[in-house]
C-alpha cells in the first residue's frame, strides 16, 4: 500500500489572541487511506518514567501492556505507584507529575504508539521481548519505559528516514498532505547530505581533542546530532509557515519558533534524559549508557539465539538506529564529505568491547569473537 507524508489538524488555545487557531499535528507516514504508520515527533512535554507508568497503571485501555508487564515482572503496577505516593506525603515533594488526565492519556498513547502498541492498543511483535529484555534487571518497569521511549524515538528516526526517501528526486522539495481536507503543501526544504538519520556512538570524551575533528567518530557524532536538527527545525517551520498562510493565520514569530524548535527539541531533550545524547565542553555526542545496554543486549539474545557481538550492532542499527560498526561510521562520513580515520574509528569500537566486557554483557571466546553473555 502506497506511503504519503502527512499531518492532521487540531485546534488548540493561543493565549495571546484569545482565540482558538488549527495547528498541524501527527506529521508523519500515513497509508493511501489516511491511516497513520508512524509519527516524526514524541509528543512529550518532558520526559518522565513514573508519568508513563502512572498511565499505564491505570489506564482501562493499556490493560493487555499492564498484565504482560505484571505478570513477567512479578510486582503489581499500582503498588509502585502507591508506594510514591506515600513517600510524597512524608517527604512533601512531587514525584510523580499530575498533569491533565486526558491530555496524559493521549500523550501517552503518542508516545508509545507504533512502538509498544497499535491504535486499538493490541501489544505489536516486539513488545513482548522488550518487555523479557527486562525481566530480572534492577528496576524493571522503569529499564522498559526508558527501553521502550528509546525504541520509540528510533521509529520516529525511522519513519522521517522513509519520508525522505520518498521525497528524494524532487530537487529538495518536500511533499505533505493534510489528512482531513486531502490538501497538498509543497514545502522547500534543504535535504540532508546523508542518507538517513543515525546516531553515532562516540566512545571517547571531547577532552582529548582540542576540537572533535569531523574524522573521528566524536565529530561526526556531533555533526549527525546537528544535522538531524537542522533538517527536522527546518521542516516544521516551512510546514508552519505555509500552513499558516494557506489559513489566513496571523502568526507571531514566538509562535513560529516555538512550533519548529518542540519537534527536534523534544527529541533530543529526551535523548539527553535516557542518557543516550550528552553534552560535555559545548559537543553533542552519542554514547549509550550501560542499563540501556544490558537491556539491548538481553533484546538481541531473544531475537537471535547464541547471538554474537555482530547481532548486537546490527539490532542497535536497524531498530535503534546507533552506529558503532567502524564500516558504518566510514559509509556515514563519506556522505558528509570526510574520510574518517579508520584507527580513530576501530579505536572507539574497540573502547565499546571492552566497556561490554567489564559490564559482563560479552564474553571474548578462546577464539576471539565476542558472543553475548
Amino acid at each position: 500500500m502506497s506511503e504519503m507524508v502527512a499531518f492532521q489538524e487540531t485546534m488548540v488555545w493561543v493565549e495571546s489572541r484569545n482565540t482558538s487557531e488549527p495547528r498541524p499535528t501527527a506529521i508523519g507516514l500515513y497509508d493511501s487511506k489516511g491511516r497513520e504508520k508512524g509519527t516524526f515527533t514524541l509528543e512529550l512535554r518532558e520526559f518522565s518514567p513514573a508519568h508513563v507508568l502512572v498511565q499505564i497503571s491505570g489506564n482501562p485501555k493499556l490493560e493487555p501492556l499492564r498484565n504482560e508487564l505484571e505478570q513477567r515482572f512479578g510486582k503489581p503496577l499500582r503498588q509502585l505507584r502507591d508506594n510514591a505516593r506515600k513517600l510524597e506525603k512524608i517527604a512533601g515533594i512531587t514525584i510523580i507529575p499530575r498533569p491533565n488526565e486526558e491530555y496524559a492519556e493521549w500523550e501517552v498513547k503518542a508516545t508509545l504508539g507504533h512502538t509498544v502498541f497499535n491504535n486499538r492498543y493490541d501489544l505489536t511483535e516486539d513488545t513482548r521481548r522488550l518487555i523479557e529484555a527486562c525481566a530480572g534487571l534492577p528496576n524493571p518497569y522503569f529499564i522498559f519505559v526508558r527501553l521502550a521511549i528509546a525504541k520509540a524515538i528510533a521509529d520516529r528516526l525511522k519513519a522521517l528516514n522513509r519520508a525522505l526517501a520518498i521525497s528524494r528526486g524532487h530537487r529538495d522539495k518536500l511533499h505533505v498532505t493534510s489528512i482531513g481536507r486531502r490538501e497538498d503543501f509543497e514545502l522547500g526544504v534543504k535535504f540532508p547530505v546523508m542518507d538517513g538519520f543515525h546516531l553515532i556512538d562516540a566512545e571517547d570524551s571531547p577532552r582529548l581533542y582540542g576540537f572533535p575533528s569531523p574524522v573521528s567518530p566524536m565529530g561526526l557524532s556531533s555533526i549527525a546530532i546537528s544535522e538531524y536538527q537542522r533538517f527536522h527545525y527546518g521542516f516544521r517551520r516551512e510546514l508552519f509557515l505555509l500552513f499558516a498562510k494557506k489559513r489566513e493565520l496571523h502568526l507571531e514569530d514566538r509562535n513560529i519558533e516555538s512550533f519548529a524548535k518542540r519537534g527536534p527539541d523534544v527529541v533530543l531533550s529526551v535523548l539527553n534524559e535516557l542518557g543516550i545524547v550528552h553534552t560535555e565542553h559545548g559537543y553533542r555526542f552519542c554514547k549509550l549508557p550501560l542499563s540501556l545496554l544490558r537491556a539491548i543486549s538481553r533484546y538481541t539474545s531473544l531475537k537471535h539465539p547464541e547471538a554474537t557481538l555482530l547481532d548486537l550492532r546490527l539490532v542497535l542499527r536497524e531498530e535503534f538506529c546507533v552506529l558503532v560498526d567502524p564500516s558504518d561510521i566510514e559509509k556515514i562520513g563519506s556522505e558528509f564529505g570526510v574520510r574518517p580515520k579508520r584507527f580513530l574509528a576501530e579505536s572507539g569500537h574497540e573502547s565499546f568491547i571492552r566497556r561490554l566486557e567489564y559490564a559482563g554483557i560479552i564474553k571474548i571466546q578462546p577464539d576471539g569473537e565476542a558472543v553475548l553473555a
